[in-house]
C-alpha cells in the first residue's frame, strides 16, 4: 500500500518513481529471470498460449466482447476504421484507454500529462468512447484489468514506451493484438520481431507476407501468432470513398503544397539516426521564402522533435522556430494526424522511417533527405524498395531541384515505378481492408 501510494505521486518525485517502477516490473513480472533463462521464457510462452486458448473457449458463449485500445499518441493512431467497424457490428464494445507515452517525450511529467490531455481532445473530436488511465481526483493510475476487465486488448507501442501497469504481462490471458504504427524497414530484426512482448501476444499483425516471414524467421515463437492483414496505416490513404478535409492555409491562388517532415533523432549517434533537421532547419525556411509565390509548405515534425530540440537549442529558441512556421504566409505547423495533410498535398520531403511507405500510398513525388549512405545499408529489403522510389537529397541544391523541376515543372521520372509498386504491394487484396481482416481474425477465432 505504501509503495503504491508512493508510485502514484508525481512532480519532483517522478524520476525516482521511474526507477522504482523499473525494479517493480522486474520483480513482479519476472522479467529478470526470463532474460537470464530463455528456457524459462519458452515455458512461459507455452503457459500463455494455453491461457489464451482457454479464454477463446470461454468467450464463445459471450454475445458482446469488451475491447480496449491503448492510445498513447494521436499521431500514431491507426485503429479508427476498426473502432467504428466494431461499434457497427453490435458484437463488440470498444473503449479507448489513454495511457502515458514515456519514452520519446523525455520522461517529463508535464510533457506526458500534456500529451495525454491532447489525446483526450483527439478522442472527443472523433466521437470515441474513452477514459484516461490517470485519475486526477485521487492522483492514481487506473487498474484497467480490474476497472474494465477487457476480453480483447490492442497495444499501440511495445511496452518500454509506457507505464508498467499497462504492460502485456497484466493481460497474458486476454486476446492481445499489436500492429506497428509504421512499416518496419530496418535490418535490426530482434527489437521489431522478437521482444518478449511480441512472443506473448495472441496475434501480431503483419503488414505483408514479407514481414510475416520475418516473424517466422526471427521470433522465438516462430511466428505462430503472426497473421497478414495488409498495410493498416495506408487504409484511409487508399480508400477511394474517403473524403479528406483540406487542412492547408488559405492562399490567394492555388500553389503547390509540399510537406517537410523531419525525424526526431537529432544530436544522436549509432544505428537508426535518420534526422537531418539541424542541417536543413534554416535551409527549409529559405526555400519557403524563395518559392513564396509558387509553393506553400507544411512543417510536420515528429512529435518528439520539440523535446530533443529544446535540449539542444533551449526551449525559447525551439519554440520560436516552430512559431516561424506557424506565422509564415505560405507555411504552417502541423502536429496532428497526417492522413488529410497527405491526401491534399502535392509532394513531401522527409527523413522518417515510417513515412517511407505511408507517403507512397498517395503515389505522389517524395524526396528522402539522406543522413548518410548507411540509411540504405541499414534498411531491409522492403525498406530499400521504398527508398528506391524516393528522390534522394544530400544537399540544399538537391532540395531546390526537387521543388523546381519535379514538383513545379512536373518532371517526375519515378512516377511509373511508384504506381507499379502501389499495385503490387499496397493495394488492398481481395477487396478487404486491413481493419476488416483484423475483425475477421477475432470473430472467426471466437465464434467460428
Amino acid at each position: 500500500m505504501l509503495l503504491n501510494k508512493f508510485l502514484s505521486g508525481f512532480g519532483g518525485r517522478y524520476v525516482i518513481m521511474k526507477v522504482i517502477d523499473s525494479i517493480c516490473k522486474s520483480i513482479t513480472y519476472k522479467d529478470l529471470f526470463i532474460a537470464i533463462s530463455p528456457r524459462l521464457f519458452k515455458r512461459r510462452m507455452k503457459v500463455v498460449r494455453i491461457m489464451q486458448e482457454e479464454t477463446l473457449q470461454q468467450l464463445k458463449s459471450k454475445e458482446l466482447l469488451k475491447v480496449v485500445f491503448f492510445l498513447q499518441s494521436s499521431t500514431t493512431w491507426e485503429y479508427d476504421n476498426l473502432y467504428w467497424l466494431m461499434k457497427e457490428s453490435g458484437r463488440y464494445d470498444p473503449l479507448i484507454v489513454i495511457i502515458p507515452y514515456n519514452y520519446s517525450l523525455g520522461n517529463k511529467w508535464s510533457v506526458i500529462r500534456k500529451n495525454m490531455q491532447d489525446c483526450c481532445l483527439f478522442c472527443e473530436k472523433r466521437g470515441y468512447e474513452f477514459i484516461s488511465a490517470y485519475n486526477d481526483e485521487n492522483k492514481r493510475w487506473i487498474d484497467v484489468r480490474r476497472f474494465v476487465n477487457p476480453d480483447v486488448v490492442f497495444f499501440s507501442f511495445t511496452q518500454k514506451f509506457c507505464n508498467h501497469r499497462y504492460y502485456i504481462y497484466n493481460f497474458e490471458d486476454k486476446l492481445t493484438l499489436y500492429c506497428q504504427y509504421a512499416t518496419p524497414i530496418a535490418i535490426d530484426y530482434q527489437p521489431i520481431h522478437n521482444k518478449r512482448f511480441h512472443n506473448l501476444l495472441w496475434k501480431t499483425l503483419a503488414f505483408t507476407e514479407y514481414h510475416h516471414q520475418l516473424d517466422i524467421q526471427y521470433s522465438r515463437c516462430r511466428g505462430d501468432n503472426s497473421v497478414v492483414i495488409g498495410l493498416l496505416p495506408a487504409e484511409k490513404l487508399i480508400d477511394v470513398n474517403y473524403q479528406p478535409i483540406d487542412v492547408w492555409k488559405k492562399q490567394s491562388v492555388r500553389k503547390k503544397r509540399i510537406i517537410w517532415a523531419p525525424h526526431h533523432t537529432i544530436g544522436e549517434s549509432g544505428d537508426f539516426v535518420f534526422s537531418t533537421f539541424l542541417e536543413y532547419a534554416d535551409i527549409m525556411l529559405s526555400m519557403a521564402s524563395k518559392y513564396a509565390n509558387e509553393v506553400q509548405f507544411a512543417f510536420k515534425p515528429h512529435p518528439a522533435l520539440i523535446i530533443k530540440l529544446s535540449a539542444i537549442w533551449g526551449q525559447e529558441r525551439a519554440d520560436e522556430y516552430y512559431k516561424k512556421w506557424e506565422e509564415l504566409p505560405n507555411g504552417q505547423l502541423e502536429t496532428s494526424d497526417y492522413v488529410d495533410l497527405f491526401l491534399t498535398s502535392d509532394a513531401m520531403i522527409h527523413d522518417c522511417g515510417g513515412f517511407r511507405i505511408q507517403y507512397l500510398c498517395t503515389q505522389k513525388p517524395v524526396m528522402y533527405l539522406m543522413h548518410s549512405d548507411k540509411i540504405y545499408e541499414e534498411s531491409n529489403l522492403f525498406g530499400k524498395q521504398c527508398l528506391d522510389l524516393h528522390y534522394h537529397g544530400y544537399q540544399a541544391d538537391d532540395i531546390d531541384a526537387f521543388i523546381n523541376q519535379v514538383v513545379i515543372d512536373g518532371d517526375d521520372t519515378l512516377k511509373q515505378q511508384r504506381e507499379a509498386f502501389f499495385d503490387e504491394n499496397i493495394k488492398f487484396k481481395e477487396g478487404k481492408t486491413p481493419s476488416e481482416r483484423i475483425l475477421d481474425v477475432i470473430s472467426t477465432s471466437v465464434w467460428g
